[in-house]
């Protein structure tokens, strides 16, 4: 949130500052931060040392922009917004007061809703509810249509509200991990990266990391789709709906689109 990163810029530090010894507390728990969004996709809190928390957070989010792993990035930018959804579903946050404060902060358009007859807490505007849902929309709830909208907003209960937030973070995090200008790092970091690439490997494995193997194997084939591609490649027609078929599990494995290309000429 703003208020953070005005505590870390009036701590005013650099990169280079890092070799220090008393950096040792703030990379050691940045590195905490990666381990545990790798193995369990979550991300624990230390509220009682909000100093070293804080600061962290950024230098987690460099290394592991650092590691160019896009398994790691994504993993990474996941576990903060599923603790950060956490965070705002407990007891002692989730109050309309706590969130709405949180979603300004975000630059929402949110207002609490004052409808006695619409059983939810806020209205948020369609724009910032959109914005969210990228990773929703596969469920049926989460779509537009399914929601209650009215005059331009989307009404949601505090929880709904707390799920919205987390994705916020999330997209916050992924838009950040992609950046193209990194800077040169100091040793400590480029080091740290590399010990966090190889803790992937380790606990979860290369072939998951990488999320497909690099050649596509036709003998793992499902048996729908191992029957339409050898039904195409002996030259037999195949309705509309089974090249469409075909064609989207091709891609969505990893075929190169100029081997689906030449599958395509050879049936035609």
């Amino acid at each position: 949130m703003r208020a953070a990163t005005r505590f870390v810029r009036g701590v005013n530090p650099t990169l280079q500052d890092l070799n220090g010894p008393e950096a040792k507390l703030v990379l050691d728990r940045a590195e905490e931060r990666l381990k545990e969004a790798i193995l369990t996709t979550t991300v624990s809190r230390r509220p009682k040392d909000a100093d070293v928390e804080i600061a962290s957070y950024p230098i987690a989010v460099v290394v592991a922009a650092a590691t160019g792993s896009s398994f790691i990035k994504k993993r990474y930018a996941l576990a903060e917004a599923k603790q950060t959804e956490a965070d705002l579903r407990n007891e002692e946050f989730e109050s309309e007061e706590k969130l709405l404060a949180v979603a300004m902060d975000f630059g929402w358009k949110i207002e609490v809703n004052k409808n006695p007859a619409i059983p939810c807490e806020f209205g948020v505007h369609f724009a910032d509810y959109l914005r969210n849902i990228k990773y929703l929309q596969g469920e049926e709830e989460w779509k537009l249509v399914n929601r209650l909208l009215m005059r331009g907003k989307v009404f949601l209960t505090n929880g709904e509200i707390a799920k919205l937030l987390g994705e916020e973070v999330r997209n916050r995090i992924e838009r950040r991990l992609e950046t193209k200008d990194m800077l040169a790092l100091p040793a400590p970091l480029i080091e740290l990266a590399d010990r966090i690439k190889e803790y992937s490997r380790k606990e979860i494995g290369e072939t998951e990391i990488e999320g497909f193997p690099k050649v596509v194997v036709q003998e793992a084939f499902p048996p729908c789709i191992a029957a339409l591609y050898q039904a195409f490649s002996s030259g037999r027609h195949l309705s509309h709906i089974g090249r469409f078929t075909l064609t989207s599990f091709l891609v969505a494995v990893g075929m190169p689109s100029d081997k689906v290309i030449e599958l395509f000429r050879g049936g035609l």
